[in-house]
């Protein structure tokens, strides 16, 4: 008689939510309240109805700015009106794409806690990422007092004071993606500890980084040593990296390309300002600080994105060492160089189009790029007034 087959549902919804840490909450719940609703991630229940009240929300909020910014942009210049155009493209287009891709970060958060699991213990808040945190906290309330100042004056239109849930939307957004890079930072880390303890060049005192171990962590750890175990949390870390990646990396395209449009207008207004000493000093001050505004949260993804990859590096010059001390056995060897070419192949870098990489050089490509535009528009404005007069 023949055994009766089990039938399995194999297509079903894990409604277990991953472990979020403390600060990528408070990220989340800071953009919530500015329209950018990544909410349903921190809840188990009412997914459904936390997206239609996250949808409601936000268009609530846009039809209000959109509204206010209208009855006031009767008397602005093109400029004005361009700069506001691009700052609410960039706003529509974050909190849109936020929400339909809001599985893609649960799955990185997800991937983090299975490289957890594997390990034995969870990574404590790096310094980085607390001091990153520190800086957006204020950052936002320089940008929050500048607009206020420049509106109670009369140094910006008014006008701009209804942009300031923009304003401070592209900034956390930037910053929220350099934490989210720091996280991984913190597992590779780990891996360097574990290669760089094995070591027999270096003393057995190798600081550890602070952790917290889980329950499982005496039956993980004493496995953690093995190339082929470290070989596994690697590839973990390259497919949360990938999460990451494509959950990213269309707002970081949409936020280079509008940034890069209102900084080449504001220090193209600023740059003729100077020239034909036409406004005040203050206001040209405010128009600097509009820049500003967009330029620096660039940094932060971008600072975080070259510590992933210089933890990568270093993993590599671990291994290189390891090989070269010949101490490991045949299977050792073998993972050990695996591990070593798959670093080399995947080396966790990151390019928008691969075109631009997003590391430590790409805010001073860009300002090079933005002065060699705004050399090009003020040649043009010397031609124009010359055929003119």
């Amino acid at each position: 008689m023949t055994s009766p087959s089990v039938k399995v549902n194999t297509l079903f919804k894990q409604t277990v939510k991953p472990f979020i840490d403390g600060l990528s909450k408070f990220f989340i719940v800071l953009e919530s309240v500015l329209g950018l609703n990544r909410a349903p991630l921190l809840f188990n229940k009412w997914t459904r109805t936390l997206i239609a009240l996250a949808v409601l929300h936000s268009i609530f909020l846009n039809i209000s700015l959109i509204l206010i910014t209208y009855i006031y942009a009767y008397n602005l210049t093109f400029n004005y009106i361009l700069t506001i155009s691009l700052s609410f493209v960039e706003y529509l287009f974050c909190i849109s794409i936020s929400l339909i891709l809001k599985g893609r970060i649960g799955r990185y958060y997800a991937e983090l806690n299975r490289f957890d699991i594997e390990i034995g213990y969870r990574p404590k808040i790096s310094a980085a990422s607390i001091r990153n945190a520190v800086v957006m906290v204020l950052f936002a309330i320089c940008v929050a007092i500048f607009h206020t100042v420049c509106y109670y004056y009369d140094y910006l239109p008014n006008t701009y004071i209804t942009i300031i849930p923009l304003n401070l939307i592209h900034s956390m957004e930037m910053f929220y993606y350099g934490h989210l890079l720091s996280l991984l930072t913190s597992r590779l880390r780990l891996i360097n500890y574990y290669v760089e303890s094995a070591l027999s060049t270096v003393h057995k005192d190798v600081t550890r980084p602070n952790i917290i171990e889980l329950e499982f962590f005496k039956q993980k750890n004493s496995k953690n040593y093995d190339m082929s175990k470290l070989m596994d949390m690697y590839h973990i870390c390259i497919k949360t990296y990938d999460f990451l990646i494509d959950a990213i990396k269309w707002q970081l395209l949409v936020v280079l390309i509008t940034s890069f449009g209102i900084t080449l207008i504001f220090s193209y207004h600023v740059s003729l300002s100077i020239i034909r000493s036409e406004n005040p000093f203050l206001d040209i001050v405010c128009d600097m600080g509009m820049t500003a505004a967009e330029m620096l949260p660039l940094f932060s993804p971008c600072l975080f994105g070259d510590r992933v990859h210089n933890e990568v590096r270093r993993l590599r010059e671990l291994l290189a060492s390891r090989l070269y001390e010949n101490k490991l056995d045949k299977s050792g060897r073998s993972a050990a160089r695996a591990l070593l070419a798959l670093t080399e192949a995947r080396d966790l870098s990151f390019s928008l189009l691969r075109m631009l990489q997003i590391d430590i050089s790409l805010p001073f490509k860009f300002i090079g790029l933005l002065v060699t535009y705004l050399i090009i528009l003020l040649q043009f404005d010397k031609v124009i007034n010359i055929s003119n007069s």
